[in-house]
Formats: C-alpha cells, structure tokens, sequence
C-alpha cells in the first residue's frame, strides 16, 4: 500500500464520536496485515480461547500470552468438568493441586483433531513462544492450572522449554490483568478483575512473544475504531429460513468489537496483528451493579485500554484486536447459557468449540483474514 492509500484509509475509518452519533460502526478495514505472525493473549475465558485459537491455527501464530487460563481442551465439552476440574466455582473446596486438568486427554483429543483436518499439525506448536502469567493469590484458576498445568500440556504437545516463559508476577497478584498503574488492589478479586500490580503485561508478553521492542509511545484516542462484529460472526451469515441474521443457536458474539490502529499502519505500513481477548464479566456490555441494586454503567472500552497494549502497538507496528463477546441469558438459550459473557472454553457454542469448526474461532479467524487482505503481493 502507499502513502496515498493509507491517508485514504485512514479517511475511511470514522472516528468513535462519528460512530457513536450514528450507531453503526463499519467493518473491519482491509489493511494488508502479516499475518502469518498473528499473537494473542487472553485472560481467564480468554485465555482458554486464545490457547484454543493457537492450536486450532498453529500455521498462522508466532506466540500467545495467556493470564489466569488453562490447557487446551481442558473442560471436554463439560460445563460440570469445567467448574470441578480447570477452575474453582467454589474456592473454599479448591485447595493447592486439588485442581487435575486431564493433559493426556488433551493431547489425544488434539492429535485425533489434527488428523481429521480440524486443527493445524500440532508440529507447528514447537516453533512458538508462550508466555503464562499466572497470580499466586488466584483462586479461580490458581497456579495448578495456570501454571503448572499449562505448561505441562504445553510441554507434552512439543513447545520447547526455552520457549515457554513465566515471568513472576508480585505474591499478592490475584485473579485479574496485572497492570502498571490501572485498576483496583493488586489483590482483589472482583469485577472488572483489573489489577494495580506495578507489572506491565503488555510488555511481558508481546515481547515475550516477539522478542524486544522499541520503547512504548503514548496511545492516541484517534486511533481506537469500533467495528461491526456481525459480518463476522458465521451463525448470523448463515442465518435461518434463508433469512440472514437470524439464529436458533447464538454464538456469544456481541455486535461490535474495538481495533487499535497505529499511525504507520494507517499509512500503509507492514504490521503485525495481536488479538487480545477479554474475561467473563469484561465484555463491553457487562453491567457492574451498585449495592442499590442499580448499575454502575456498562464496561465498555475499560478492558482494552486498561490492558497496556496500545502503548506497545503504537511504536511496533502492531495492530490490536479486541473482540467482544456478550452474555446469554438463560432463558430463552438455556442450553447455551453464558451469563457473564465468557469466551466458549466448554461447549456453549457447539460441541465443535475448541476446533478451526468452532464458531468463535471461525469468527477470529474471518476477521484475520479480513485485516490480511489488501496487500498487493510480489
């Protein structure tokens, strides 16, 4: 792309206040991304899928960072594994290694699927850097999972240990994003599990994942975009009836997502892409309640700048993704029920959920391939 072509870009990508005056974000932009080194990071539900995502496309990913999540396929495809075995619903039974994530299982289960064409060679997983940020004060998904059980699955599909990293988090770190200077107490435990640790995780895991970067640059409100998640999302283009958009079986997708886009990637630039996914209770449109009983207001963009992220991107030439997802109420989805608005790390989605047929990680990857196209190629 040239210069001219960026500047017409960067033409096309309405500001947030434009957008929220019209209510309609646009797609994502065509912007000639490298792709084939895409990143992620993922905290808790997010973290899972990013694990998930890595293996369902271990060819086109060069590392991920993961905080507070676990092994891949580590629920089976049971919410009631989920809560007893990868996580503690209930702390006070969840005591030190009481948590056994089943690694064997895992391992069979990803080799049957790498065989069946349904994720990449599980090979490709040996030539990437993993960085696991784990807090010793967690008790939703403590260190037995986070830590050492991740790293065991990660060890048993192939990744060496010189490329697995585990940067020490402060003692007091608890289930949250370790930020600098963002957030509540390092150890608190509570919605928007955003944590003031003095630990910068955006520096640890992009150049954990990376290797070192230029200095980080401040971020610019300019260039935060919102954009339409829908066309994205593989049930709502399917739709039911012939009628697009509507579903039987929702993906836990909401309507729109955020992307950072640095002032070299506007021009035209080569980037990188790192995908960043939110927790349960972080999405957008999570309502923190009041102890009136009222709501505090709807997360929004709290997630995403809180994560550091755009600093780093800025002077890197990385774009961020920040998709969304959304809760699901009980009724009328009981069988699809996801209440906090977690990513789909148990089956929610379809029993295809840790696999390239899961609906989340085809929604991630059409937006990968979005953000690749445009490029004209030698």
């Amino acid at each position: 792309m040239t210069l001219a072509a960026g500047l017409a870009l960067a033409a096309l990508l309405p500001p947030i206040a434009a957008i929220a005056a019209t209510g309609s974000p646009p797609p994502l932009p065509a912007l000639g991304l490298d792709t084939g080194r895409v990143s992620l990071s993922g905290l808790s539900s997010g973290g899972f899928l990013a694990v998930q995502f890595q293996v369902a496309h271990a060819d086109i990913v060069q590392g991920v960072g993961i905080i507070a999540g676990g092994p891949y396929y580590c629920a089976q495809g049971q919410l009631r594994r989920a809560l007893k075995d990868c996580m503690c619903a209930d702390p006070e039974q969840c005591r030190g290694d009481a948590l056994k994530a089943d690694i064997p299982a895992a391992i069979a289960y990803l080799r049957k699927a790498a065989v069946a064409g349904e994720v990449a060679d599980p090979a490709q997983l040996a030539r990437q850097r993993v960085v696991l940020l784990s807090g010793g004060a967690d008790t939703v998904v403590p260190p037995a999972v986070a830590d050492r059980q991740l790293a065991e699955f990660y060890r048993a599909a192939g990744v060496p240990p010189e490329n697995l990293l585990r940067p020490p988090l402060p003692p007091a770190t608890a289930h949250q994003l370790p930020t600098l200077d963002a957030g509540t107490d390092c150890g608190k435990q509570v919605p928007p599990y955003i944590g003031r640790c003095g630990f910068d995780s955006a520096a640890a895991i992009l150049q954990g994942i990376y290797g070192e970067l230029r200095p980080p640059a401040a971020e610019k409100a300019a260039n935060w975009i919102a954009f339409d998640q829908r066309p994205y999302d593989p049930r709502r283009q399917r739709g039911v009836f012939g009628i697009s958009g509507v579903h039987f079986f929702p993906s836990g997708l909401d309507d729109s997502g955020w992307l950072y886009l640095p002032d070299a990637c506007r021009a035209g630039e080569l980037c990188r892409l790192h995908i960043a996914l939110h927790g349960c209770r972080q999405g957008q449109n999570y309502e923190l309640g009041n102890e009136e009983g009222g709501s505090n207001g709807r997360f929004g963009m709290l997630y995403a700048k809180s994560t550091g992220l755009a600093r780093w991107a800025e002077s890197n030439h990385i774009v961020l993704l920040f998709p969304q997802a959304k809760p699901i109420s009980p009724l009328p989805y009981f069988y699809a029920a996801n209440p906090l608005g977690c990513w789909d790390w148990w089956g929610y989605s379809g029993a295809a959920y840790a696999t390239r047929n899961g609906v989340q990680i085809q929604a991630l990857r059409t937006m990968v391939d979005r953000l690749g196209a445009g490029r004209q190629r030698k």
